[in-house]
């Protein structure tokens, strides 16, 4: 919300047009709207492995 309890410009919608390259770093647990951190993920995160292209389903596991 802005100050003054107008809502901000961001939505979560799905977006319609195929996926490019996002600005930026990469960020784990929480969102940019305007250029600012917001919607950050309320708990832990571990055990996350980042690879830089997409992997064959054979070198995908399931947690156990």
């Amino acid at each position: 919300m802005q100050p003054t309890g107008a809502g901000t410009a961001c939505s979560r919608r799905r977006s319609t047009t195929p996926s490019r390259p996002a600005p930026g770093a990469l960020v784990i647990g929480r969102a940019t709207c305007n250029g600012r951190p917001s919607d950050f993920f309320p708990g832990a995160i571990r055990d996350v492995r980042v690879f830089d292209r997409a992997l064959a389903a054979a070198r995908i596991k399931t947690p156990s």
